[in-house]
């Protein structure tokens, strides 16, 4: 089932009310390229493992500084001690994973990206590792508020919405259409207001059509390439690009390694 138009009325209502912080511009509009013929289905497992799987390895150190984390620990490749299994070295998953698989689960339910639905099941559940944004979202919506209310603070630029988008492209695979933007902005909303949240998961989903309709892995400069190359100027704010320089880090030290979208 498609939610195409149910989804683009919501947005456009969004938009026409100042509910959402972004500029509507023909992205919107636009369908993305369809996958290649013979397109291997295996990639997208391959890229929800690779979700569940980084979020295990990373989260028992992602508080750190990459800096402090690379003395410790070096180059990470498996588990770290975990707490939550009396310090073995055992993965285990975040809210970053349970978040994006109970929202794939619900569109399996649905047929489709279900916004109302998908905003029910955001509030319904609480995750292993407990976020403060997610669990606000969830306290004011069960209060009574309408969803678009019970985001957070709107200069948040915390990111947390970026794990969810994988599962967005999955209701596009076989039929693209344009749907597939609006999809991605609803789903941010959900709990955000920052257009730099909002504007980087649209184009993150973007970014990650384009790998999977790669036939060859990208060069390790394609990722800040492509992310200045998207069309974050519809978010209508200030946002910068700053690298972290570290021993195999591509990214340019000079001037042109922060842009400014404003």
């Amino acid at each position: 089932m498609s939610y195409n138009r149910y989804n683009r009325e919501r947005l456009e209502w969004l938009f026409d009310n100042g509910l959402i912080r972004l500029k509507y511009d023909s992205l919107f509009k636009t369908p993305p390229d369809p996958m290649p013929s013979g397109f291997a289905f295996d990639r997208v497992a391959g890229m929800l493992l690779g979700l569940a799987i980084g979020d295990s390895l990373s989260n028992t150190t992602e508080k750190m500084h990459p800096r402090r984390r690379r003395e410790k620990w070096g180059e990470i490749t498996g588990y770290l001690p975990n707490r939550h299994f009396e310090n073995e070295p055992k993965g285990s998953p975040s809210s970053e994973t349970q978040l994006p698989f109970w929202s794939l689960g619900q569109m399996l339910r649905d047929g489709g990206f279900h916004l109302h639905h998908q905003v029910r099941k955001m509030a319904a559940h609480r995750t292993y590792t407990p976020q403060g944004r997610y669990r606000g979202f969830a306290k004011r919506y069960e209060a009574g508020k309408e969803w678009h209310q019970c985001a957070n603070d709107p200069k948040s630029q915390l990111t947390g919405a970026l794990p969810r988008m994988p599962v967005v492209i999955l209701p596009h695979l076989k039929s693209p259409t344009a749907g597939l933007w609006v999809d991605a902005a609803l789903a941010a909303r959900i709990g955000y207001q920052c257009s730099g949240v909002i504007a980087s998961c649209v184009a993150f989903v973007e970014m990650l059509w384009e790998l999977l309709r790669a036939s060859d892995p990208p060069d390790p400069g394609w990722w800040w390439k492509s992310l200045l190359r998207r069309p974050m100027k519809n978010s209508g704010c200030r946002i910068v690009l700053i690298s972290l320089p570290t021993e195999r880090d591509e990214t340019p030290r000079d001037a042109d390694s922060r842009r400014d979208f404003s």
